[in-house]
């Protein structure tokens, strides 16, 4: 990032360049003052690796091949496990007919609606 003093020189060196022409767009950046002030600021390190450790899986723990599981996995030889990630089957999670169910957007019962109560015509109009 450039920081603070950087933005300050730009803001300052566009409000200068800006009340000398009438027409400059305060809608975009200039980048004529940007190059300027705060390009030569920005950090150009690269990250520090420490700060994106990837983070073991843990022992024991299988990775579900997602595409297997969709029923679409081209890799050959495919890294991940093929088996099911709702009952670890041999089988497919879109073939799956147990395990556990997948959230579902919404939530609420698995029930279907109640019927409305039937209403029978008496013989009032009699």
């Amino acid at each position: 990032m450039a920081g603070e003093t950087a933005a300050l020189s730009y803001d300052q060196n566009f409000r200068r360049r800006a009340a000398k022409i009438p027409t400059a767009r305060w809608d975009r950046k200039d980048l004529d003052v940007w190059t300027t002030y705060v390009a030569p600021r920005i950090d150009k390190k690269a990250p520090d690796p420490l700060k994106f450790k990837a983070v073991p899986a843990k022992a024991g723990r299988k990775l579900f091949c997602w595409d297997f599981n969709k029923g679409v996995c081209q890799r050959q030889p495919c890294k991940y496990s093929h088996v099911c990630e709702k009952c670890s089957g041999n089988h497919s999670a879109s073939a799956c007919a147990g395990g556990r169910r997948p959230f579902r957007k919404g939530g609420g019962s698995q029930q279907p609606p109640k019927a409305a109560p039937q209403v029978q015509a008496t013989g009032a109009g009699k």
